[in-house]
């Protein structure tokens, strides 16, 4: 048995045992609680040496634990700590949080976890609450010992214990849910992953409102069979789901067929009796409804299968919101982006459609050279905004009907580095920068603006590079007309491994052509629709 623990009075300082192998995070978190008041902190350098602590030592009223460790790991002095003491709370900490192992430890009895990096702030307000907790469990087992029960300190312990469960899984969905989830459809995934995991349910589906229809379709599934998931359309204010919806709260079924009736369970595929179903909200307003059914084990579901389930269904509600409102947010700027390339293209009828076409281009060469969707996505994006740098190139300078000057070439050749620095608070990839900065790099190293050389010059940049300088050649300028196209094909493939990556000229030779009678078809379909309108 580890020794009693005694929560200390207000007077006393609560004794913290840090069990980290790094010694660095154990001096940080030693110095910054001792000095914190409240606290005294004592290290175990592993987790043989922590269970000695606590078996020889007294008066430990929270652990810190690092999960992984050689000896004995975290989870191992979890459960050897809560064999001995379950009321001992017992902190973990992880530098990478995932949804497995949140799950285990929150199975094996952790009240929180903490994350690597992390703020004295974070550590301090989760102590202050675990301490806090312990004390009223610690209140309630010698309340409890003194035969003192009655009816209100039940409601009170069953509160307590409530609360302390919605908040370790607030907080380990939190983290799960947690990182860089850019659309609806990872956060959809994720959740549903540990739903399933964290309630030991085989079927478990999110279903969305199709506002013009007034019915819910299934946005995402686990367990289910592909037919259900397409054909499925639920009227809101009929059948389970659509009740739920309808009246915004959530619903645990312990029997569909004696609660609700056989209709009700062979309408909705339920193989098994039990059911939750939990609607889901956006600043007050319903957008859809998360479902579980088929626990594993056969048995019903529980309040603590419905409390969980809540808890998930407001972090999925809260992550979609803001990626909505950050992709509100960013389809605003890239919309002014488009909108401003345009505006510059339009200053200049000889290079209107020029970002448009170099895109098309580039994009033709990269799937010829087997690139892959995202890098597709990207040649996409900044391929449109490659010349945005010059709009901040003096209209005298970028309109010139003649040959630049030195000093004007030199201010054309900043532009590269004035269109990066206008997309710099973007969040860009690196590789869409790199196509924004580095589009007039050289393969032998004499572009610009930094002069880099062969391989070091961005893959994508290379491909963006060979598209500009061909519709470059074939487009007319005032004071020359654009080339042929066979006389830009020469030039290309005379500066091959000079001026351009010989490899993307290669496959850009073998996909212009085809490349070029796309244009003409679409240029020719636009033609043909005005000269109708036109008629009309």
């Amino acid at each position: 048995m580890i020794p009693s623990h005694n929560i200390a009075s207000k007077m006393s300082r609560y004794r913290i045992l840090i069990v980290d192998d790094d010694p660095s995070i154990r001096a940080m978190l030693q110095m910054i609680l001792n000095e914190h008041g409240d606290y005294e902190a004592i290290t175990a350098e592993d987790g043989e040496k922590a269970m000695e602590i606590l078996k020889n030592s007294g008066n430990i009223d929270v652990v810190l634990s690092d999960i992984q460790m050689p000896k004995l790991n975290g989870m191992e002095i979890l459960r050897e700590i809560k064999s001995m003491d379950p009321t001992l709370p017992v902190i973990m900490i992880t530098g990478f949080p995932t949804i497995d192992v949140a799950i285990r430890c929150m199975k094996e009895g952790a009240s929180d976890f903490i994350t690597k990096p992390f703020k004295f702030d974070q550590v301090e307000l989760i102590l202050s609450r675990i301490v806090h907790e312990r004390e009223l469990l610690l209140e309630n087992a010698k309340l409890k010992n003194a035969l003192i029960q009655t009816r209100e300190f039940e409601i009170l312990n069953r509160k307590l214990s409530e609360k302390i469960k919605e908040l370790t899984i607030m907080y380990a969905v939190s983290e799960s849910l947690s990182g860089a989830f850019s659309t609806v459809d990872n956060i959809l995934e994720k959740s549903l992953e540990i739903a399933a995991e964290s309630m030991d349910c085989s079927r478990i589906s999110i279903l969305f409102l199709d506002r013009p229809t007034q019915t819910l379709y299934i946005r995402a599934a686990k367990g289910l069979d592909s037919d259900i998931i397409k054909n499925t359309r639920i009227p809101v204010g009929e059948g389970i789901s659509g009740m739920v919806f309808k009246h915004g709260k959530p619903l645990l079924v312990k029997d569909v067929e004696r609660e609700l009736g056989p209709d009700l369970r062979n309408k909705w595929y339920y193989k098994t009796r039990s059911l939750i179903s939990v609607p889901l909200f956006i600043q007050q307003e319903p957008f859809g409804v998360i479902n579980a059914t088929d626990k594993i084990a056969g048995v019903h579901f529980s309040s603590d299968d419905l409390l969980l389930l809540e808890t998930i269904a407001k972090k999925v509600s809260l992550n979609i919101e803001n990626v909505v409102l950050y992709e509100s947010v960013y389809d605003n700027l890239l919309e002014t982006l488009m909108a401003l390339v345009k505006t510059l293209e339009a200053k200049d009828p000889y290079t209107q459609k020029h970002s448009e076409r170099v895109t098309f281009y580039a994009m033709e060469t990269a799937s010829k050279l087997g690139c892959n969707d995202e890098e597709m996505e990207t040649l996409k994006f900044a391929g449109y905004l490659h010349d945005i740098g010059k709009v901040g190139v003096r209209d005298v300078v970028l309109l010139k009907e003649g040959r630049l000057t030195d000093d004007e070439f030199q201010e054309i050749k900043r532009h590269p580095v004035i269109g990066e620095s206008i997309v710099q608070h973007l969040e860009l990839l690196p590789d869409e920068k790199a196509i924004i900065r580095s589009h007039h790099e050289r393969w032998d190293g004499k572009g610009y603006p930094d002069g880099l050389k062969e391989k070091k010059i961005p893959f994508l940049a290379r491909i963006i590079t060979v598209a500009d300088a061909y519709d470059a050649m074939t487009s007319s300028r005032p004071y020359r007309n654009g080339m042929l196209h066979e006389a830009a094909m020469e030039e290309l493939f005379r500066c091959e491994w000079t001026q351009f990556d010989g490899e993307i000229v290669g496959a850009f030779a073998s996909i212009i052509e085809d490349v070029r009678g796309k244009l003409a078809e679409k240029s020719e379909g636009i033609i043909n629709l005005k000269n109708n309108i036109t008629a009309l």
